[in-house]
């Protein structure tokens, strides 16, 4: 249901008023971000307000109305054999008892997405905060070892041993390709050194959604975690309501 096969996808943005001029300067070994821009004296330069994965999990959820209507697509991908993950814990008619909830038939949602299909992101948000709320308790946290079960139960021999080629630094790099292709809708890009790597989303509604920001951490987390990488920093500033940005850090 997450992001969890895929680099979730970042942009990181600069931002100079008229008639100003600015130099960043970014040490990616430390993640510190030095900048020097000539402004009036009462004039803060912009802070990122860093906040914790726990804080995220916090926000409250939005109303399902909103998160079935939100504009942009997804890749069926992103929502691989759903279906047959709820049927296995929930029983028969757990998928049935979930789509009555959210209001996402079959004919709108098949219960196996095709791979390369496109569909609302809405559904992608909807399902999973369903799932959360009837499942879980409304734990968003205690989704992650659940998704981190379903791509093992589910693994592409293929695609993992293209990915262990690559390494979690080159494979960052590709953030700007790999959300063009899982969706429809704002841009990511990512800045990445040894160990390191800021991730910045923007230019879509749904960046700013708590389920889906969620979910691109724990993306992150499961692909370090996957190449056996230990995560010493992972924060976020979910400041905007289009943008989106994780810093994190490994060894």
């Amino acid at each position: 249901m997450g992001h969890h096969a895929s680099v979730a996808a970042q942009e990181r943005h600069l931002v100079a008023g008229s008639g100003r001029r600015a130099q960043v300067r970014t040490d990616l070994t430390d993640l510190t971000l030095s900048v020097a821009e000539r402004q009036p004296p009462w004039q803060s330069p912009p802070v990122a307000r860093w906040v914790t994965l726990e804080t995220l999990a916090a926000a409250p959820p939005w109303p399902l109305a909103r998160e079935v209507a939100v504009a942009g697509r997804c890749r069926g991908a992103l929502l691989r054999d759903w279906a047959a993950h709820v049927e296995r814990r929930g029983g028969s008619d757990a998928v049935a008892r979930l789509r009555e909830r959210v209001g996402i038939g079959p004919e709108l949602l098949p219960d196996a997405p095709k791979f390369d299909g496109w569909y609302p992101v809405g559904y992608q948000i909807a399902l999973t905060r369903a799932i959360v709320d009837v499942a879980l308790d409304g734990d968003i946290l205690a989704l992650e070892p659940l998704l981190a079960e379903d791509a093992t139960r589910f693994r592409d021999r293929l695609l993992e041993m293209a990915m262990r080629a690559l390494g979690p630094k080159r494979l960052l790099k590709r953030t700007a390709k790999a959300h063009a292709w899982l969706y429809e809708g704002g841009q990511a890009e990512a800045e990445v050194g040894d160990g390191a790597a800021v991730i910045s989303f923007r230019g879509a509604a749904f960046f700013a959604n708590p389920t889906w920001r969620v979910l691109q951490i724990f993306a992150t987390r499961g692909m370090l975690r996957g190449f056996g990488r230990d995560i010493t920093k992972l924060q976020a500033d979910a400041e905007g309501e289009d943008r989106f940005t994780l810093e994190v850090a490994w060894r």
